[in-house]
């Protein structure tokens, strides 16, 4: 609202204030694999990961208009001030043109420049007055109040630019005056406000989870070192393909199925066993590519961002760091307690516009990946069940891995981070597809 007031006005303008708002957001994610894994040779495994994932957030917003300083647009009401005012500019735009035509202001340059300057400039007003006021698609919905600095500036631009038809030109017929809104708006108007597409246009908290494809990731595993005395090594390397769902831009703090963007990952595996007690600790590096991405322009830290700042950016994601230890114990034979500590590092996320489009909220776009960077640890405690497959009698059959985990958010710091609470249910089953 702000940008499009102040170049009404020629001045900047803030933003008002619909109040305050208490939040409460809960994430629900669930995600199921599909995987296929082939041994190239004894010592490489090709995989691909194929996740099903399963998205939705709920919001529990309670405003409070109290302190607000703003009303909602009567236009939007039914009011029709704003559409008369700009029928009767219509008309006076045409009569201004039809007395230049005849000549009226021919004994007086001056005059006749500045008729001249009004009928050129008349039809971008007019646009931009019924793109702020009265069209359903773009109109604001709220507006300043009538009372305050940046209305009664408003109202006083509009008289003015309507009473200089019939001062100046001769014009007559132009009397309407646009309405403003006389009071704030209430906690139940700020409630509209949320799923009106003229405000903020979320859809609708109560939809049910969205169930799509995630990012797949095809990925190579190999064996380096396999020694007798418990030491085990592997290097990783893998591709994750953009077929997820971006978040969107339409539902308040969406998590999205995936990141929809190219990506490569690289990574190394130390196990250390000694009898029924090990530890298996991973490092993992990230790096993703830019992509495009319908985004609201706005800050990390601006839960709520009006339906109008919707627009095609490029994002650059950070690079990611994870260190990550899972120390066991063997507790009957097949059986082990795991412990897990996850620790991850993301670098700032940079967005930009996307080439061949109109520089527009440049600083703003520019400020976006401020206060992006992340940090979190995640600590969990589960069991793990591993069995070869080789019955009694020496023959190897099917071999499975099933595990039961529950990890939580222990400390973050930088950008946000999700305090999530997550459950893992693993079950691999092993099958060989090619005879030898």
């Amino acid at each position: 609202m702000a940008t499009r007031l102040g170049g009404l006005l020629g001045r900047a303008v803030t933003d008002g204030t619909l109040g305050a708002l208490g939040a409460e957001l809960e994430y629900q994610r669930g995600t199921g694999l599909i995987g296929l894994a082939v041994g190239v040779t004894p010592r490489l495994t090709v995989a691909l990961d194929i996740p099903i994932v399963s998205i939705r957030t709920q919001a529990a917003l309670v405003p409070d208009a109290t302190a607000a300083t703003l009303g909602r647009n009567p236009a939007t009401l039914g009011d029709q001030s704003a559409a008369a005012y700009l029928g009767q500019l219509d008309v006076a735009l045409d009569a201004l043109a039809v007395r230049l035509g005849e000549g009226a202001f021919d004994g007086d340059p001056t005059l006749r420049a500045d008729a001249e300057a009004l009928l050129a400039e008349g039809p971008a007003f007019r646009a931009a007055l019924d793109a702020f006021l009265v069209d359903p698609a773009t109109a604001s919905a709220v507006l300043p109040l009538a009372s305050s600095q940046d209305g009664t500036d408003l109202l006083g631009t509009l008289a003015a630019y309507r009473d200089q038809f019939g001062t100046r030109f001769g014009v007559e017929g132009f009397t309407a005056q646009v309405a403003l809104p006389t009071a704030a708006v209430t906690d139940a108007e700020v409630e509209g406000l949320l799923t009106a597409p003229t405000g903020y246009g979320f859809a609708p908290t109560t939809d049910p989870p969205l169930v799509a494809l995630g990012d797949v990731r095809l990925g190579a595993t190999y064996a380096i070192l396999d020694g007798a005395d418990g030491l085990r090594a592997w290097g990783e390397a893998g591709v994750q393909f953009p077929t997820g769902t971006a978040p969107r831009p339409d539902v308040l703090r969406d998590q999205g199925t995936g990141t929809r963007e190219w990506a490569i990952d690289l990574g190394g595996v130390v196990e250390i066993a000694r009898g029924p007690i090990g530890l298996r600790s991973r490092i993992g590096f990230r790096r993703g590519f830019a992509s495009e991405r319908e985004v609201r322009i706005g800050t990390v830290d601006e839960l709520l961002l009006p339906a109008s700042r919707t627009t095609l950016l490029q994002r650059t994601p950070g690079t990611l760091l994870r260190l990550e230890a899972f120390p066991y114990l063997r507790i009957a034979d097949h059986f082990a307690l795991v412990g897990t500590a996850r620790w991850m590092h993301e670098g700032e996320t940079s967005w930009s516009e996307t080439l061949g489009t109109t520089p527009t909220s440049g600083g703003v776009i520019a400020a976006m990946g401020e206060g992006t960077s992340r940090r979190a640890l995640v600590v969990g405690l589960g069991l793990s069940y591993a069995h070869d497959g080789v019955n009694r009698e020496g023959e190897r059959r099917m071999p499975v891995e099933a595990g039961l985990g529950i990890e939580r958010l222990a400390a973050s710091s930088g950008g946000l981070v999700a305090a999530r609470l997550t459950t893992t249910l693993r079950f691999r089953v092993y099958k060989r597809l090619f005879s030898r």
